[in-house]
């Protein structure tokens, strides 16, 4: 952590947090200071982007409790925050978006969205929006500003408080007053923080509000795609598509398609995301689909209903290169009694299985395209392997994890990205 003073009026101050990112840190201001200078809060960690949050001390009111957000680098399977600018910067400046009722904080309101939106100076605009706010806190428009504002300077907590209070009073208007954008930029923002539930639900009221929004149903269809909910974002992605959303949309479909099975559907609109271009400028994930698409297109062989087991050994090992190992064997007269024995040591296993109590810990790691490690996540739990005894109909083995408060819990490392397990011992 460290903390910044505006104009230099103090030297910086470095201080480190716990381990569960908590920190507390006392300044004592003399009265010669006047006006009490900002303060600006800034917290880094390897692998994230640094997160930050000012404090207006001449207000003489410091909050109890500052929550600064780490985000992640930029991923290309995630909508990128200048194009999300972008997209409702013609909404933010259309007439039908008044912004505040008082003549002066109307002047103050249009300044900080020119700053904003045409100079694409947040960190200056949003000082002058939140001042906007905090004389009129009920308008919409301007907690919806001020929360784009301080996304572009990486002040997600702030970001959350404004956008929160948007569609809050939102939902206090009449239907046909209502505006899709608080609902669709917390749902982003949720998406960014992996918590794909949450953004599902916020934009599927962005839609629920404006049906034919073509970033609302795009992004809708990008968070059920997260969630492998491959028939339903492929349904909202084909809306986004004929309503106007950008070539995301397509890519996004393609993948949404593959998932569900629809190969050729999948390659159609792959095709036409990529549109000829150099599939070397494109992003990682293009490709890696691309090549997964490609596989088990050869696979399949066009062929519908087509089974693994009737395809030639050649085919499989072209199709599957980790299979070029495999020793074929001349008759399938041995496979009932390898079967057999194979069940039979499997039954074995569960049936004599010891119940296992101990500590879990385990450690993840989450990889950048070229190998190396962006971010880690650790976790620790009290863990019990169980097998039940004596049910025929519940043979195998259940897990159980509690956290420190004793409470079931499972660890949460996939669901924040996390997808590489560095080391996971278990101890008593």
């Amino acid at each position: 952590m460290q903390i910044e003073f505006s104009a230099n009026v103090l030297p910086s101050m470095k201080l480190m947090t716990n381990l569960q990112g908590e920190f507390k840190a006392e300044v004592i201001l003399g009265p010669e200071l006047k006006p009490l200078p900002a303060a600006t809060l800034v917290a880094s960690k390897e692998g994230y982007l640094e997160a930050r949050e000012t404090i207006d001390l001449s207000a003489g009111k410091v909050p109890a409790e500052i929550i600064l957000v780490l985000r992640e680098p930029e991923e290309s399977d995630q909508l990128r925050l200048a194009e999300l600018t972008s997209a409702l910067a013609p909404r933010l400046r259309s007439s039908a978006a008044p912004g505040p009722q008082a003549e002066k904080l109307r002047k103050d309101y249009t300044r900080g969205l020119e700053v904003l939106l045409t100079k694409g100076q947040a960190a200056e605009a949003l000082p002058v929006l939140s001042k906007v706010v905090e004389k009129e806190p009920s308008c919409l428009e301007c907690n919806l500003a001020a929360g784009l504002a301080a996304l572009n300077t990486d002040a997600w907590g702030s970001a959350r408080q404004y956008l929160t209070r948007a569609a809050l009073r939102d939902r206090e208007l009449q239907p046909k007053e209502r505006r899709p954008e608080p609902f669709l930029l917390l749902g982003v923002l949720e998406s960014w923080r992996h918590q794909y539930g949450r953004s599902t639900a916020l934009l599927a009221e962005a839609v629920q509000i404006a049906p034919s929004d073509p970033w609302a149903l795009q992004e809708l269809g990008r968070s059920l795609v997260h969630e492998q909910n491959w028939e339903v974002a492929e349904q909202y992605l084909a809306k986004a598509i004929r309503a106007g959303a950008p070539a995301d949309s397509h890519f996004l479909r393609a993948q949404a398609l593959l998932g569900a099975g629809d190969l050729m559907e999948a390659d159609v609109e792959l095709k036409t995301y990529i549109g000829g271009r150099d599939l070397r400028q494109l992003p990682n994930q293009v490709r890696v689909v691309m090549g997964d698409l490609h596989r088990r297109v050869d696979l399949a062989g066009y062929k519908k209903g087509g089974s693994v087991l009737n395809q030639p050994i050649e085919e499989l090992v072209k199709a599957i290169p980790g299979l070029k190992e495999l020793q074929a064997a001349p008759s399938q007269e041995e496979l009932p009694l390898i079967l057999q024995k194979t069940g039979e040591q499997v039954e074995s296993f569960f049936r004599d299985f010891v119940n296992c109590v101990a500590v879990e810990r385990i450690q993840e790691k989450r990889l950048k395209p070229d190998g190396s490690v962006k971010g880690e996540h650790e976790e620790k739990f009290d863990y019990l392997l169980y097998s039940p005894k004596g049910k025929l109909d519940e043979v195998g083995l259940q897990e159980y994890r509690t956290g420190p408060d004793g409470k079931m819990t499972d660890p949460a490392g996939l669901k924040k990205g996390y997808m590489v397990t560095a080391a996971s011992p278990a101890t008593r």
